[in-house]
């Protein structure tokens, strides 16, 4: 077991003292990153389906997808591929939408493999016009879904005020994977001048903290060496 001794001289008031210096230095960041998903446009479509049936160069005609709730209570469909979501946690689209009407909105579902919808977000246009606007939507991928598609339909709408898709821009956030910071010792994900700080509060008056990242030369204990050596870590940018 590694001993978290702290052995203390007097070299700590000088070094609280020297890291006030020290200022404008690098920051570590924690994130997740973007990775594209299938993407709908006039010249983009492959594997999309409206109604049930693939869309070809043929049937879609101009590039506007009418979406509305027919008169024998049909709703007018449009489908995305399926495609892997297992490492992504969000997904947000930027429909380009068509509306005739600010009253009825669109409705983004997330379906699993066989078709059974887990969660869906509506989104209301914010004018009633001809030319496309953008609706931005996102929802969350349920936990455990490794395999999905999106479902655009427009549930209130009817053959007399629907609306038309004219793209769709999606985006998969993918998961960030948590992890210990080496020097984040206030644990708020970043190794930072803060942190100088609250390394040596600890060492003056030791108190629960996350060793892993207080033993920044990873000796096996916490020590003034650690200080040193966090400076020098901000300091280089690493």
């Amino acid at each position: 077991m590694a001993n978290f001794g702290v052995p203390i001289n007097q070299s700590i008031g000088v070094m609280k003292n020297l890291f006030l210096f020290f200022a404008a230095l690098f920051v570590l960041p924690l994130g997740g990153q973007a990775q594209q998903l299938p993407q709908f446009a006039f010249n983009d479509f492959e594997g999309w389906s409206y109604n049930g049936v693939e869309l070809t160069s043929t049937n879609i005609g101009n590039g506007n997808i009418t979406l509305y709730v027919t008169s024998m209570n049909v709703a007018l469909t449009l489908t995305s591929p399926e495609f892997s979501c297992q490492d992504i946690d969000t997904i947000h689209a930027d429909v380009y939408w068509k509306s005739l009407s600010i009253n009825i909105p669109l409705t983004m579902a997330i379906d699993d493999a066989d078709g059974t919808p887990l969660d869906s977000v509506s989104c209301y246009p914010t004018q009633a016009v001809t030319a496309p606007q953008v609706l931005p939507m996102t929802l969350p991928v349920p936990a455990g879904l490794t395999t999905a598609r999106l479902r655009f339909v427009s549930w209130e709408a009817n053959v007399n005020n629907g609306g038309a898709v004219r793209k769709i821009v999606l985006t998969g956030t993918v998961a960030a994977v948590p992890t210990t910071v080496t020097g984040d010792v206030d644990g708020d994900g970043h190794a930072t001048i803060a942190d100088v700080t609250a390394l040596i509060n600890y060492l003056l008056s030791p108190q629960e903290t996350n060793a892993d990242a207080a033993d920044v030369n990873k000796d096996g204990k916490i020590s003034i060496d650690d200080v040193t050596a966090l400076i020098n870590m901000l300091l280089s940018g690493n």
